[in-house]
């Protein structure tokens, strides 16, 4: 069996079928962020670095966790945005082009955020692992870290926002395949679940 008639039953899908696959996509990112951001308010203290630093040396298998879900979703979203973008290229390739981007530059910028969340696993756990938790400096330093990882998310988040406003607007006004309903809902879906950690 060649690649190519492997691909076949993927291009020839149904295009309802793969607008309400996007929507179960979208759904998706919504809810592991949404979930995420839940946890995020239970272990990161806005202002204190010690408890923050204590809470999450507590809990570093959920703190690992939310690392997970923030790919988790940037692949979603990933996922989500070609199948929109091969939808709605028939009806204007170039403003589905446009709308694309603004996705893949939120899912780039969630991506990049992550390395933050990294980086204050590793302080945590180079100070477990010598003994320095209690050092003042450090827990400073990965506040710091979860506070540039929520202002990267925050800053991904007015960029999805457009991406979400454009897509509403196909599905509003050009598109059948999905009910207006959706279209009218999925800009304030897409600002609802805010990762504000270090708020």
């Amino acid at each position: 069996m060649t690649a190519a008639m492997m691909m076949e039953p993927l291009v020839e899908t149904p295009p309802r079928f793969r607008a309400n696959l996007a929507l179960v996509l979208f759904l998706t990112t919504l809810l592991t962020a949404g979930g995420a951001a839940i946890v995020r308010w239970t272990l990161v203290i806005p202002g204190d670095s010690v408890s923050t630093a204590t809470n999450t040396l507590a809990h570093q298998p959920l703190f690992q966790m939310l690392l997970a879900a923030d790919l988790i979703s940037v692949a979603c979203r990933v996922a989500m945005t070609l199948l929109f973008y091969e939808l709605f290229k028939s009806v204007n390739e170039l403003l589905s082009l446009l709308a694309a981007s603004f996705s893949l530059v939120s899912c780039l910028i969630v991506a990049i955020s992550s390395f933050f969340h990294i980086a204050a696993l590793i302080v945590l756990r180079g100070a477990q692992y010598l003994n320095i938790v209690a050092v003042q400096p450090l827990p400073d330093l990965v506040l710091m870290f979860l506070r540039l990882r929520a202002q990267a998310y925050s800053i991904s988040l007015v960029v999805f926002a457009v991406y979400c406003l454009l897509i509403a607007s196909f599905i509003f006004f050009k598109s059948s395949l999905l009910p207006r309903v959706v279209g009218a809902l999925m800009p304030r879906l897409s600002s609802s679940p805010r990762h504000g950690e270090a708020r």
